[in-house]
């Protein structure tokens, strides 16, 4: 849960713009609202094949190319084949992916009281942000990771160069590690995407390009 180790570790530090919320974020919007809940209560195989159904042929011919959106839909689709995809569906209200230029945006809006239920520990530390902030937007907070998107062991990871965003406040690798982030490990991680084995990752005209083998 690196993402919510990221959030609690900065937020003393950045109070103020914590409270800035993404515009792709509509908390009016019942859409938005339950948006992972609902994909966290879809079965993944049939989640992911809705997506992919007029893309088949592309990925039995091993390169499949996604819009933005499209990319977004099977990225949190994918993250409820994982244990810590569905931890942080479990505690998110809204999770978008965007493609900006070479680069791939991926951001979480963190509920910090769903955050605290998650045991004693993060309850702790939640209750203690709580109270040294309390002007916090309804205890949401947004976190996002910036980075060239790679292929690695057949699953789609994030390049070392990297930015680090909570509100609207970018951190530097040096911040983070001074309040005790493991940066290390941020690009260590990777996630596997649904019914494909993920060889090589290419962005164009606001485009993702997957090179694939079908996995089912």
């Amino acid at each position: 849960m690196l993402f919510v180790l990221v959030a609690l570790a900065a937020l003393g530090f950045a109070w103020y713009s914590a409270q800035t919320l993404p515009d792709w974020y509509q908390s009016d919007s019942p859409i938005e609202q339950q948006a992972a809940q609902k994909l966290l209560e879809q079965n993944q195989q049939p989640g992911a094949s809705k997506i992919l159904g007029d893309k088949f042929a592309d990925v039995m011919t091993g390169q499949v190319t996604l819009s933005e959106a499209e990319f977004s839909a099977l990225f949190q689709a994918s993250l409820q084949s994982s244990r810590d995809g569905k931890r942080l569906l479990s505690v998110s209200d809204g999770i978008n992916a965007q493609i900006t230029d070479d680069a791939i945006e991926l951001g979480v809006v963190f509920n910090l009281k769903k955050i605290s239920n998650l045991d004693a520990r993060a309850k702790a530390k939640v209750e203690r942000a709580l109270d040294a902030l309390p002007l916090l937007n309804e205890s949401r907070v947004f976190v996002a990771i910036k980075g060239v998107p790679i292929a690695r062991n057949g699953e789609l990871a994030i390049g070392d160069d990297y930015s680090i965003k909570i509100g609207s406040l970018a951190l530097s690798d040096k911040f983070l590690s001074d309040v005790g982030v493991p940066v290390d490990l941020l690009t260590s991680k990777s996630l596997a995407i649904s019914l494909m084995t993920v060889k090589s990752v290419a962005i164009n005209d606001g485009q993702i390009t997957l090179g694939v083998l079908p996995r089912f």
